[in-house]
């Protein structure tokens, strides 16, 4: 049985190796130069319910949204920088996760899933519903109207 010192080291010894979240923005923004798509930045923890359930969605529609997104997911727990990263996309603002934000090529964020009552975290609800619509609608470059309405009739409450 290990104890103490030893656990600590057999722990760090057979982790995953982090993933450096300043790495992935860096190649998702410079993804997105090349193919005139925008940023889709989401925060999310390995243990966030809410987080499981927006990935789930977008890999049930990861084919349209890669249409117009390069998508990057900043774990701010796990990441190394991971947390000064997500610092960035919020603001420094307690916000909860998932929270997410939508970025052009070049960087300047577009707009972000604080809505008039707060995050929208997983869109469920009609006023996170509609929120994402306005996310979408706005910087939409490539997605048509229909597949906009596609994506948001998508979401179960």
């Amino acid at each position: 049985m290990l104890v103490g010192n030893e656990f600590a080291t057999f722990v760090d010894a057979h982790q995953p190796p982090k993933v450096d979240a300043r790495k992935k923005w860096d190649e998702a923004f410079a993804l997105a130069k090349q193919t005139n798509r925008r940023v889709w930045v989401r925060i999310s923890q390995r243990y966030c319910h809410p987080c499981h359930l927006l990935n789930h969605w977008l890999d049930d529609h990861r084919a349209t949204l890669e249409k117009e997104f390069v998508m990057l997911k900043i774990d701010d727990v796990r990441d190394l920088n991971g947390r000064e990263m997500a610092d960035e996309v919020t603001g420094k603002r307690m916000v909860g996760v998932p929270y997410f934000a939508f970025y052009s090529a070049d960087g300047q964020q577009l707009i972000d899933s604080r809505a008039p009552t707060g995050n929208i975290g997983y869109m469920s609800g009609y006023e996170s519903k509609r929120h994402f619509r306005k996310m979408l609608s706005g910087v939409k470059q490539v997605l048509t109207d229909t597949e906009v309405d596609r994506l948001v009739n998508s979401l179960e409450d």
